[in-house]
């Protein structure tokens, strides 16, 4: 069916801001080349298809058979598939444009859970550290939530581009590093567990509902392992806690069995289900800690920016406030 862009939720303002380069001026398009450049440019950046556009329509894209959506109930897959192709274009920028070359094999959860243990600067497996290695093997790792307004966004996707590269794409709006970090765990298991074909991705909805998805399942437990050692720390404390109760707890827990606290308390929020309590905890243990800053310094080492177009680098910037070095 043939729609405005307007009606498939790119605004005016959405096309202009986020879509299109700084020099992209309307009159560009009363040109045939500046037309099709236009369009060509949409559809990179986008994912529409691109035979309506350079007809002057705008289609819906269809279903891909590569694509497989973990959403929560009553979410249906054209609801994230929106937020799911325009990072599934950032993906695809990234994976041309990232200097190390991809490892062939990834160890076992728990390998690497000892492994990113000795060499972090923390007693836990940090942020930080799994974004580093993931970068060193290969996987870029890059948060974008530049969706348009009213779109539906996934926590996270895992994406194997069209030339063969992992790619993790980060979504969830939060700046927590213990949910981001679990997140990447997550997306990184179904890498290492062969969900994702090439071409393909694993779209994640909501990871903080549990789902009976034996995929989901396997790629929850890579995460535990892979975070704290453990398939499943269990934790469930018995008797109402308040964020300030759960957060020393997770301390406690922290120091004894050296596991990131702030993981500790989203375990318990996952095994309760009362995340309110568990998401103030973590707010209490993380303090000011800005995972999205995290996450982009590890990202702005990694790409080869010598070789992305002046347009490539404002829109990456745009998406994923990656900026170079200076």
């Amino acid at each position: 069916m043939c729609l405005s862009l307007s009606e498939l939720g790119f605004k005016r303002g959405y096309l202009n801001d986020t879509v299109l380069p700084s020099w992209w001026v309307p009159e560009v398009v009363n040109t045939r080349n500046g037309f099709l450049e236009t369009a060509m440019l949409i559809h990179r950046r986008t994912g529409l298809p691109l035979a309506p556009l350079f007809s002057g329509r705008a289609e819906a894209a269809t279903a891909q058979p590569n694509v497989r959506f973990k959403k929560s109930k009553g979410v249906t897959e054209d609801a994230v598939r929106t937020a799911h192709l325009i990072a599934r274009q950032v993906a695809e920028a990234v994976a041309s444009n990232t200097l190390p070359p991809i490892s062939a094999n990834l160890p076992s959860a728990a390998e690497l859970h000892s492994q990113l243990k000795e060499r972090g600067h923390q007693p836990w497996v940090t942020l930080e550290d799994l974004l580093n290695y993931c970068w060193e093997i290969g996987i870029p790792v890059v948060h974008t939530s530049k969706f348009p307004t009213g779109t539906r966004k996934p926590d996270g996707m895992a994406v194997c581009s069209q030339d063969g590269r992992p790619v993790i794409v980060l979504c969830k709006d939060s700046q927590r590093p213990a949910w981001l970090v679990f997140i990447l765990a997550h997306e990184l298991g179904h890498i290492a567990l062969g969900h994702v074909p090439k071409g393909g991705a694993v779209v994640d909805g909501n990871l903080e509902a549990a789902s009976g998805e034996e995929e989901e399942r396997q790629a929850n437990e890579f995460a535990s392992v892979l975070l704290t050692g453990k398939p499943d720390l269990g934790l469930s404390f018995h008797g109402p806690l308040q964020a300030g109760m759960l957060a020393r707890k997770a301390q406690e827990f922290a120091r004894r069995y050296r596991i990131s606290p702030g993981v500790a308390a989203l375990n318990w929020g996952f095994n309760t289900g009362n995340w309110p309590v568990a998401n103030g905890a973590v707010k209490i243990l993380e303090g000011t800690q800005n995972a999205l800053e995290i996450i982009r310094r590890s990202a702005a080492s990694g790409l080869d920016w010598d070789s992305l177009s002046e347009d490539t680098t404002e829109w990456l910037e745009c998406m994923t406030g990656i900026h170079p070095p200076r």
